[in-house]
């Protein structure tokens, strides 16, 4: 026999009970396990098996709310992601020299950017770059790729 999941304080089941139902789908699973947890008759187990969730993802709503409430429970945390390597001045200096026609090769492109950012690009990382800025990337007939075109007025 699974132990039962301890419950929430009263305030915290007064406003499980209480929450509205959200229209997002992930919303309305969150607090589903809330209000069965807030119950008391159920184990983490039973409510999991119920939910199609882990036992730890009803530990972890269980202690969301405890700790937040139920404005807790529907925060999604995100992670930052990775940094662009072309930021800033950087990135405008680089748009700027593009626009310009001074690099009018992959190569060039790529050690200009490893010259400011001392971060080494391959091709596919470089062209992708460029498809970012919004430049056009080509190859000449021997297959050499050279940067076409880069637009006047292009993605921020």
């Amino acid at each position: 026999m699974t132990r039962k999941i301890k419950a929430f304080t009263d305030s915290r089941t007064t406003e499980v009970k209480k929450a509205r139902e959200p229209k997002e789908a992930w919303k309305k699973c969150r607090l589903a396990v809330a209000k069965l947890i807030a119950d008391r008759g159920h184990s983490a187990a039973q409510i999991a098996h119920r939910m199609g969730v882990s036992r730890q993802t009803v530990f972890n709503y269980r202690d969301m709310v405890r700790s937040g409430g139920i404005q807790a429970l529907f925060t999604r945390r995100s992670s930052p992601g990775r940094r662009p390597i072309v930021e800033g001045k950087t990135r405008r200096t680089f748009q700027l020299w593009l626009k310009r026609g001074n690099h009018r090769t992959l190569g060039r492109a790529t050690a200009w950017v490893h010259r400011h950012t001392k971060r080494k690009l391959t091709p596919s990382g470089m062209r992708k770059l460029l498809a970012r800025l919004g430049a056009r990337v080509g190859y000449r007939i021997d297959g050499y790729p050279i940067i076409l075109a880069f637009p006047t007025t292009g993605p921020k």
